[in-house]
């Protein structure tokens, strides 16, 4: 509780009243010096940094950058949604766009042509997660895992190894599945899917007549002297 003697020390009246002889001498009001100044300033500063006020103003700022905190994340986590439902959407755009291509030679013949814009941008992992190799059959001998061939699949497979390019380059899976499926339609007249057509790839790779290329969604070329 503030005395008398405080509230005489604190008048800017009683001060301007007052004109002590040197810096350092005291009130000649109250009596006080520097030194009880100081004192007295700390006892106040104590007395509000540990007073309710004070803590009240510390939890509402602590309250505001919590909830900044939540909404941040919040938001986050709807753009990362967001994102991901366009990659899905523009993936499934493409694939739409491949099948179509794939159909379309499958109807006109081999002299149509991949379109390397929808299936093989160069340098893309393949469909398998690997990076594709130009090393040679090798590669595709200890990539494949060894697959069974079965007596109804050998038409199947040679279908599939008529559809790769002779000279050498490579054919995109995305490309070549709807391909391979509208051929064993047109010759075999048999209705394929996406199981056949890895179990063909993989027994071609096995016994090293083809090899795995670069791009996105993977791709397969004729190894050499296939």
């Amino acid at each position: 509780m503030p005395t008398e003697a405080d509230a005489t020390h604190d008048s800017p009246t009683a001060h301007a009243e007052a004109v002590p002889a040197a810096p350092d001498a005291p009130c000649p009001h109250c009596g006080r010096g520097p030194e009880d100044d100081d004192a007295h300033g700390t006892a106040r500063l104590q007395r509000y940094v540990t007073g309710e006020a004070f803590r009240r103003q510390v939890q509402g700022a602590v309250a505001a950058f919590t909830q900044m905190q939540r909404d941040l994340q919040q938001e986050r986590g709807a753009v990362l949604r967001l994102l991901k439902r366009r990659e899905q959407q523009l993936q499934r755009a493409q694939d739409d766009l491949a099948a179509l291509w794939g159909a379309l030679q499958g109807l006109a013949g081999p002299g149509f042509g991949d379109l390397d814009e929808l299936a093989m941008p160069a340098g893309d992992d393949d469909d398998d997660g690997e990076r594709g190799t130009d090393d040679g059959a090798s590669s595709a001998s200890h990539d494949a895992a060894p697959v069974v061939l079965r007596e109804e699949d050998l038409a199947l497979v040679e279908l599939f190894f008529a559809l790769i390019p002779a000279d050498g380059t490579a054919a995109g899976n995305m490309t070549l599945r709807p391909r391979f499926e509208a051929e064993a339609r047109a010759r075999l007249e048999r209705d394929v899917g996406e199981a056949d057509y890895d179990r063909c790839r993989a027994v071609l790779l096995g016994q090293g007549r083809i090899r795995k290329g670069k791009g996105r969604g993977g791709s397969v070329l004729r190894a050499e002297g296939a």
